[in-house]
């Protein structure tokens, strides 16, 4: 499965976006193929709880259920998309001083066969995932710096 890593500082504690990130109700807010999220479990985001999601991405559907794989309060939160397209997404959390948070996100995934077959070269993926990586990020920093 490929994986992509990106971090970036953001300028709030690392509580505020720890909240932000665990917060199922932002998470179609930050990741910009993330269209849906329901049937979240009462518990949610401790980990174990689980949720149904739809993803679309380069006109492609795929809907599934997640699992909160992680929650560390304040220091990593993990969640796994099961489905044709599964992925696997983890925040690490780390206080740089000053009120800056250095904030890390991993996204493990399988490219799907009718993706494969479409692109034939997994690197243009690749480039599509990195470059949604960073959007994920910069999100987050948006929701955290407003207000």
């Amino acid at each position: 499965m490929p994986v992509v890593t990106k971090s970036m500082e953001i300028k709030a504690p690392v509580a505020k976006v720890f909240e932000v990130v665990t917060n199922p109700d932002n998470w179609t807010k930050f990741v910009s193929s993330l269209v849906e999220v329901s049937d979240k479990s009462a518990d949610i985001p401790a980990k174990g709880s689980t949720f149904a999601w739809k993803y679309r991405m380069m006109g492609f559907n795929f809907g599934g259920t997640g699992t909160v794989t992680d929650n560390q309060s304040g220091e990593s939160f993990a969640m796994a998309f099961e489905s044709k397209f599964p992925i696997k997404e983890s925040y690490v959390f780390r206080d740089s001083g000053d009120g800056v948070t250095r904030l890390e996100v991993t996204i493990d995934y399988e490219m799907p066969s009718p993706m494969k077959a479409l692109f034939g070269d997994s690197s243009v993926m690749e480039k599509i995932n990195e470059t949604e990586s960073q959007g994920v990020l910069e999100k987050i920093r948006a929701l955290c710096e407003s207000g």
